[in-house]
């Protein structure tokens, strides 16, 4: 009867050891598990959210749209009213257009949307406006070197003017502003453009060909020196020539 109690008692302790030790593995499995109704509500909750980020974006979008809107009409009406001047109400329609891509650009990457056609939209406006900007700038150029041709030839007949009369003094004034004007009109080029290379080599042989016209020039003055005063001797006749009309 004793040893049929011992049997018993070791199977009942055997017993209870097995049920800690599956409700210890079931614990231990529990940890990590996450239930079809957490589940459900973790997506619903992340739903939600998305929801809500993409509705503030397409507001934010929207008013900042709005607001390019309204600028831009507040630009035509003092255009229209006489307010500004055509040039500075294209300045103007230009800076708010590419200023309002910018700040539709930063709400885009506030929210991290794709802003791929936005850029492109963006950098067109940009690339118009830098056109816009060299023409007018070339424009500029243009009178200024057209302007100071006319005072140029206009004192060569002023007799208070230093070229007044003196032929060679005007040419070689004028000669000075073409290359003026030519090499301002290169800074406004793109480099590597064919307009840009065209003009860069236009610059060189305008120097050059002056640079033969002083040479030719100081050939001529110096025979005529020769045949006016003979055979005197040449390194005189050199140093009047060079100091009326120095290379």
């Amino acid at each position: 009867a004793l040893d049929k109690i011992a049997r018993k008692t070791v199977t009942i302790n055997e017993t209870k050891a097995e049920g800690t030790g599956q409700t210890g593995t079931g614990t231990g499995t529990g940890t990590g598990y996450v239930s079809d109704a957490d589940r459900k509500a973790e997506e619903a909750a992340a739903n939600k959210e998305e929801t809500e980020r993409k509705k503030r974006f397409r507001e934010e979008l929207e008013e900042q749209k709005a607001n390019n809107e309204q600028l831009q009409a507040n630009n035509m009406v003092a255009y229209y009213s006489g307010k500004i001047a055509y040039g500075e109400y294209i300045k103007q329609k230009e800076d708010l257009t590419v200023q309002g891509y910018e700040k539709l650009q930063d709400i885009y990457r506030k929210y991290g949307e794709n802003e791929s056609k936005l850029a492109e939209e963006l950098a067109k406006a940009r690339f118009e406006r830098q056109e816009r900007e060299t023409k007018e700038s070339l424009d500029n150029i243009e009178r200024e070197y057209n302007d100071k041709k006319l005072e140029i030839e206009k004192s060569f007949y002023d007799p208070n003017s230093s070229i007044y009369g003196n032929q060679e003094a005007l040419n070689e004034v004028l000669f000075e502003n073409d290359i003026e004007y030519m090499k301002k009109k290169l800074t406004m080029l793109r480099q590597g453009t064919e307009e840009y290379v065209n003009l860069e080599y236009d610059i060189t042989v305008k120097e050059k060909e002056r640079q033969i016209e002083l040479e030719e020039l100081w050939h001529e003055k110096l025979r005529s020196y020769r045949e006016q005063w003979g055979m005197a001797d040449n390194s005189i006749q050199e140093k009047i020539a060079l100091d009326l009309h120095p290379l």
